[in-house]
């Protein structure tokens, strides 16, 4: 255990361990790293190492932060990290975040939360009050220029709310309204898997994360399996497409809202150069599952469709199919799984820990079968 430092050995291991648990291995990594410094008996860390860890470790909540709100993608990555013992907590000056690296990591320690919440007040800060960081030099007026332009953005693009969709009460009763009204955009929900985000995520097809710890445990400074990078840019959330093959569903529709899928996908340049998505098709047994890496298989099997069922309708089955693919590791961080039906079925009990969405062709009183913790959508056929 350290003599000195900002946390003993075993409030580390804890770290780890949660890390681990929620396969958040950017925040894994970082903390590997601390562990492995500390295991060399130095009194005091470096500045690089102090950088890298604070800078992953906002890293990590920023794409959180951009994953629960991406109408706030922009104004979520504009500030610059910067560790500052002489910071309380974390300030802002529109430019850069100062952040005091033993309250972030206790904070962080304690509950990802309190971090994310903290950042989300100072973003605000900077969209609703951009005067506060003054007018008196050519650059703070630059500061608050380009903050006002973000605001700007914001409301034009999202509406009059848009720069407050982080306050959740708010959100939500603007969704129930707009299902209410049969007008809930499916559009929007799935861009939210296109958010550009800053991150340099880790290969876990060829990182062990057991076997790098033994080697930097034992061995201090060899990990026995060097952990690979992938380059920053956009990428496609894992996504779970099932698809509702009872008689009630027209192939027709199927292959019409598979085509709307891609195009709202493929918006952003580049998309799909590394993408996971699974297609289930399920009555009430599963019928065929396939899995998609490329814009050209997704084609391909739009084209080729070939529906299997047309039975009755049991949800259920294609859930504890996803449970099984988790514990297999066939996926390493599924965001969320969208079931096209009419919304005539037995529904799951139990709210899964991703997020969840029923597609409706049209509305009608089905939907209310929908359980609370799903979204209800709508895509309107043309």
């Amino acid at each position: 255990m350290a003599d000195r430092g900002w946390f003993g050995e075993q409030e580390l291991n804890g770290f780890l361990s949660r890390a681990g648990e929620l396969k958040k291995w950017d925040a894994f990594r970082v903390l590997l790293a601390w562990k492995n410094h500390i295991s060399t008996k130095e009194k005091s860390p470096n500045t690089a190492t102090k950088q890298e860890l604070i800078t992953g470790l906002m890293k990590h909540c920023k794409n959180e932060l951009c994953w629960r709100y991406p109408e706030l993608g922009r104004a979520l990555l504009e500030l610059r990290v910067q560790p500052d013992e002489q910071v309380t907590a974390m300030r802002t000056d529109g430019e850069s975040l100062y952040v005091n690296p033993e309250y972030l990591i206790h904070r962080f320690g304690e509950n990802p939360e309190n971090v994310y919440e903290e950042y989300l007040r100072l973003i605000r800060q900077c969209i609703e009050m951009p005067e506060s960081f003054g007018k008196e030099t050519e650059k703070q007026k630059a500061i608050c220029k380009k903050w006002k332009e973000i605001a700007k953005e914001l409301a034009i693009t999202y509406g009059a709310g848009g720069k407050r969709r982080g306050e959740n009460r708010g959100g939500q009763k603007e969704e129930l309204s707009e299902i209410e009204k049969g007008k809930y955009d499916y559009r929007r929900f799935l861009r939210r898997f296109t958010v550009t985000r800053e991150e340099m995520k880790l290969d876990q097809d060829a990182f062990d994360p057991v076997a790098y710890y033994y080697g930097m445990e034992r061995y201090g400074n060899l990990p026995m399996i060097e952990p690979l990078e992938t380059r920053e840019g956009n990428r496609l959330e894992e996504l779970v497409i099932a698809i509702d093959t009872s008689g009630s569903c027209k192939k027709e529709m199927v292959a019409r809202f598979l085509g709307e899928t891609r195009r709202i996908l493929e918006e952003k340049e580049n998309f799909f150069e590394n993408w996971k998505v699974c297609l289930i098709q399920c009555d009430s047994f599963i019928q065929e599952k396939v899995m998609i890496h490329s814009a050209k298989e997704w084609e391909a099997y739009r084209e080729q469709l070939v529906i299997h069922g047309r039975g009755g309708t049991d949800f259920r089955p294609v859930f504890e199919e996803v449970e099984r693919m988790r514990e297999k590791r066939e996926f390493s961080d599924l965001k969320a799984l969208i079931y096209f039906t009419d919304g005539d079925g037995i529904y799951p009990e139990k709210k899964p820990d991703y997020e969840t969405a029923f597609v409706f062709v049209k509305k009608s009183e089905k939907m209310d079968r929908v359980p609370g913790w799903a979204k209800k959508l709508l895509v309107t056929e043309q």
